[in-house]
């Protein structure tokens, strides 16, 4: 679910530098080649109603937009460490002012599962809508999601439907794991999610994906 400023600096860390990327929950897709990338592939929606729909409604609101660039563009100050890309303040108006890759809802303070029933509430009809771990949401085009830019990329590539692998533990993962010939879900990951994978791997903290790629590695 990454931008452009947290997948590359990660990509840099541990020496790809050359391949193919899908970021920003399916909205961009990159070719790196020696360490440069392209865009090669982006979806891109008004933000507009989207916020104006939640500003009339919880007005304090936390709102960040995602575009082609390296930060984000954000109307207020986020909790300490939520935001890995880097960010620039700017007005409301700004933020509705252009087309952006992904739209970001957080209001600090609310439960998550009220916070889901809240914004299912509103007309989410034209994008594609994924609630966090917290009372946070990401929003995209319609009909983005992981694994509609796996989707391109695997026809771009030619790679047989049986060649795919997902992992994956947060709700933004579900389209991706049911996409997947082999998907396997994270021991974190809430029951909603799991039951969108076919296998189940350890949690983050017992490096469960490493596991599951070390696996397919030896095969």
């Amino acid at each position: 679910g990454r931008g452009l400023g947290a997948t590359l600096p990660v990509l840099k860390e541990i020496g790809i530098h050359d391949g193919w990327v899908v970021a920003s929950n399916g909205a961009l897709i990159l070719k790196i080649e020696g360490g440069r990338h392209e865009i090669i592939h982006a979806e891109y929606f008004d933000p507009a109603p989207i916020i104006d729909q939640v500003l009339e409604v919880y007005p304090g609101a936390l709102i960040a937009v995602e575009d082609d660039s390296f930060s984000y563009r954000i109307s207020q100050e986020f909790p300490p460490k939520e935001l890995i890309e880097n960010w620039t303040l700017d007005s409301i108006d700004g933020l509705r002012s252009k087309l952006v890759t992904k739209l970001v809802i957080r209001i600090p303070g609310m439960d998550r599962d009220f916070f889901a029933r809240e914004m299912a509430k509103l007309d989410l009809s034209s994008v594609t809508p994924a609630v966090g771990w917290t009372s946070w949401m990401d929003v995209n085009a319609y009909n983005t999601t992981k694994a509609t830019g796996l989707e391109w990329l695997r026809n771009e590539l030619g790679v047989p439907r049986n060649g795919t692998l997902s992992i994956g533990d947060g709700t933004n993962d579900m389209a991706m794991l049911r996409w997947a010939h082999h998907s396997v879900a994270m021991w974190g990951a809430i029951d909603e999610v799991r039951a969108c994978a076919n296998a189940l791997t350890g949690p983050v903290e017992y490096d469960g994906a490493g596991a599951v790629m070390e696996a397919l590695l030896r095969r």
